[in-house]
């Protein structure tokens, strides 16, 4: 008995120090400091919030070497602010075997301003009234005059992540009704990014709606991330059925291994960025061009292999991996993902 105590133990010991060396051997980038200071405004200065998602890489030695905002606020220009974060932060490389790598990783980052005696953070009232006759107006499918009634609240009222949230909301609403795919989507992404803001009963909706679009558009993982959402909005408990039917929804297309097709579309100046669930993807351009076309991983960066009007990114060893494309003209392609 005491021996059978004893090798239990060991193991036990054992089995968490092999996995703290590979931890040290196989690591993404970590961020080791930051230099930023928080920022006050004056009333003078343009008070919108700002947010961006992100994608950066850094080489071998640590050294920052680039970015792309892969979404970002409507309502204030992000690339100075984003540069200026990133440029004050020092860097870990990633490492693979031990040994440093160029890798790259994903971040959202938030600008929020702060005045010293007001903080901007609620629902203005006259938001909030503007909101609730727009939200009249896309019920009784006046959707000409709830179009106009966004523009001037986007100009106008929206100043914050809540309002933000809210107003992205709406969008994906009028462009349900317009069967405005396209927009649609580029909407819901936004709300995604946003969700944690959208107040309750508008969270439950939107979420439910971003978990069917998602799985629609065959982008999985942010379907998940939709899911995983939805189960942290508070005062909400899915029920085991529901619950199991989403889970479903969204693992069964990844499990089975079968092949993933999907057609899409990027206006001019556009970036796709969208994580590989299977070991390899083919893009067959259809209509345009790319002016940047990029497999991003956590353990390392690899361009794709260029046949004609086909590019074939292999993930081989590399983890947690996205496809970058960047266009400047109306692109059309196929993307088909495989085991």
């Amino acid at each position: 008995m005491k021996l059978s105590i004893f090798v239990s133990l060991f193991s036990m010991v054992l089995l968490p120090f092999t996995a703290f060396t590979k931890d040290i051997e196989n690591k993404p980038i970590t961020v080791l400091k930051t230099n930023n200071k928080p920022f006050n405004t004056s009333y003078g200065t343009n008070d919108n919030h700002g947010w961006a998602f992100i994608n950066y890489t850094v080489d071998a030695d640590a050294k920052l070497t680039g970015f792309e905002i892969i979404n970002s606020s409507d309502f204030r220009e992000m690339e100075k602010d984003v540069a200026k974060f990133l440029s004050n932060l020092e860097f870990s490389p990633a490492l693979v075997s031990g040994k440093p790598t160029s890798a790259s990783k994903n971040y959202f980052f938030r600008l929020k301003f702060h005045r010293k005696k007001i903080t901007h953070s609620q629902v203005s009232r006259q938001f909030y009234k503007d909101y609730e006759m727009i939200q009249s107006l896309l019920d009784s499918k006046d959707l000409k005059n709830a179009e106009a009634e966004l523009e001037n609240i986007a100009e106008h009222r929206v100043k914050n992540w809540v309002e933000q949230a809210m107003y992205y909301w709406q969008q994906t609403q009028l462009h349900f009704y317009k069967n405005d795919w396209q927009n649609y989507g580029n909407y819901m992404d936004d709300v995604l990014s946003l969700s944690e803001y959208l107040p309750e009963p508008i969270s439950v909706p939107a979420l439910q709606n971003a978990i069917e679009w998602y799985v629609h558009d065959k982008d999985y993982p942010r379907a998940r991330l939709a899911l995983k959402r939805l189960e942290q909005v508070e005062n909400v408990v899915l029920d085991d059925k529901t619950k199991q039917e989403y889970t479903l929804l969204i693992g069964n297309p990844i499990n089975d291994d079968s092949e993933i097709k999907v057609e899409k579309r990027l206006d001019k100046g556009s970036v796709f960025f969208r994580k590989l669930v299977r070991n390899n993807a083919v893009i067959e351009l259809k209509k345009g061009s790319f002016t940047q076309a990029q497999l991003r991983c956590a353990n390392g960066l690899a361009k794709p292999l260029k046949n004609k009007d086909s590019y074939i990114f292999e993930k081989n060893a590399f983890k947690n991996c996205h496809i970058l494309l960047r266009t400047d003209e109306p692109t059309n392609f196929v993307l088909t993902q495989r085991s």
